[in-house]
């Protein structure tokens, strides 16, 4: 199945998801507050670079591990890097640091693809995380080379599916990626281990959670 034979999402649909996502607070302000940074702090000189690898870690509650050997590798794949024209590569460098004891490949291409989206451009590069990368998974087959990496193919898809969508933006179509995965596996058994925002806003009952059905729903 091709993206261009599978069912796209309805802009209603899209909406609902995106309004779902604004009623929580937490995730709002999370956004807000990296986008904040990279506004005021623009450039990746190493001053820079360090605050937003110390404000991004601190969403991480699970990344156990010192500042100074992440910011000497990420400064040098920024000074090596063309940040104008880059793609997934970018990440998938940024991702090459040797994982902490029990980090998985998906833990390290989600702190890169989360570096490159709210501090590079987040229409170019988003976020790769295993709910996203599920619930993408029923929207397209096999029509990216197998030779890509698993960061170059979610990128390559979601492209695919942000286009299918348009006039909806990648970041936007990411928004509600994220949420349809884990209202999905929140379906089947409620205690599935998620976002505690999304938790709150799945038990609100709200009106906008119908929507999230329209995601997951492939014929």
């Amino acid at each position: 199945m091709s993206i261009t034979s599978a069912r796209v999402v309805a802009p209603s649909a899209i909406a609902d998801a995106l309004g779902l996502w604004n009623r929580s607070e937490e995730l709002v302000r999370g956004e807000r507050s990296l986008f904040a940074l990279q506004g005021c702090f623009a450039g990746f000189d190493p001053s820079s670079t360090l605050l937003k690898l110390a404000a991004l870690t601190s969403f991480d509650a699970g990344r156990a591990r010192s500042l100074a050997p992440l910011f000497d590798h990420v400064q040098s794949v920024i000074e090596r890097c063309d940040m104008e024209n880059a793609g997934p590569e970018f990440v998938d460098a940024l991702a090459t640091t040797p994982p902490a004891p029990a980090r998985s490949e998906i833990r390290e291409l989600g702190f890169a693809s989360r570096f490159a989206h709210y501090f590079v451009d987040s229409e170019r590069f988003p976020i790769l995380d295993g709910w996203s990368e599920r619930a993408l998974a029923g929207f397209v087959g096999d029509a990216t080379p197998s030779g890509a990496t698993r960061y170059g193919r979610f990128f390559a898809e979601h492209a695919r599916l942000t286009a299918a969508c348009s006039p909806v933006r990648s970041s936007e179509l990411g928004r509600c990626l994220w949420l349809a995965g884990q209202h999905a596996a929140w379906s089947r058994n409620s205690r599935t281990p998620i976002h505690r925002a999304a938790r709150e806003l799945f038990a609100s009952g709200a009106p906008e959670l119908a929507a999230l059905h329209e995601f997951t729903r492939v014929s």
